[in-house]
This record gives structure tokens, C-alpha cells and sequence, in this order.
């Protein structure tokens, strides 16, 4: 349980991080005249790249340290961000299209969603220990 906490601590903190770079090269992309999911897209690819980063040094610590080992972790990494980033761009485009919420307001509110079903999701099938 205790180190359950620290993993989900670790995980907050670095998912702050790596949410931070996603949405200020989202604003970024967008205010050089990016449409809005493709910004999403691009800069949601750059964090996921980071994110594998950071929670395979500092927050999962697996057992894997084979190149096979880490190229299936990595795939299942981005097998999961791909699906989230499916979702979060048809989740976006419903707040900001239809709801005609604010874009960053849109933005900023799924990104908390999408961070905490991450987390279980790298948890249970990603970093899972042996």
C-alpha cells in the first residue's frame, strides 16, 4: 500500500511535468495558427515520448531490462497513448465543437481525466512487475 502511494505520487509529479510540456507547446502550436487536435496530436506525441521516460526511470521500477523486454514495454506504452490520444481527441473535439467549451479550458479539463486512467492502466498492464 505505502509503495502503491509513492508510485501514485511519483506518477502525479511527473504527470504534472510532462501534462505541463504537453499543454504549453499545445498553446504554442495553436498561436502559430495550428488547428486545434492536430496542436493536440503533436504535442500529445512529444509528452508521450517524455512521459515513457520519466515513469520507467523514476516512478515504475520494473524488473525488464532486456532490449526485448524494453521494446515490448514501449509498445505497450504507446499501444495505451494511442488509444487514450483516439479518445481525448474525440472527447475534445465533443467539449470544444459541441459544447462549444473554451479550448484550453477543454484542454486543461480532459487532461486531468486522461492522467488518472493512465495511471491504472500503466500500473496494471505497462509497468507491471514480475
Amino acid at each position: 500500500m505505502k509503495n502503491n502511494l509513492k508510485e501514485l505520487i511519483k506518477y502525479g509529479i511527473y504527470g504534472c511535468i510532462t501534462t505541463g510540456i504537453n499543454l504549453g507547446l499545445f498553446v504554442l502550436f495553436k498561436k502559430i495558427g495550428m488547428y486545434y487536435l492536430i496542436a493536440n496530436t503533436v504535442s500529445y506525441i512529444i509528452a508521450v515520448i517524455i512521459n515513457y521516460i520519466l515513469n520507467r526511470k523514476y516512478v515504475f521500477v520494473t524488473t525488464g531490462n532486456t532490449k526485448q523486454q524494453i521494446k515490448e514495454e514501449f509498445m505497450k506504452f504507446v499501444g495505451v497513448r494511442c488509444a487514450s490520444l483516439v479518445l481525448d481527441n474525440i472527447l475534445f473535439y465533443f467539449v470544444v465543437d459541441i459544447l462549444k467549451v473554451n479550448v484550453y479550458i477543454g484542454r486543461v479539463c480532459l487532461s486531468v481525466g486522461i492522467i488518472l486512467c493512465t495511471f491504472v492502466i500503466n500500473k496494471i498492464f505497462v509497468f507491471k512487475k514480475e
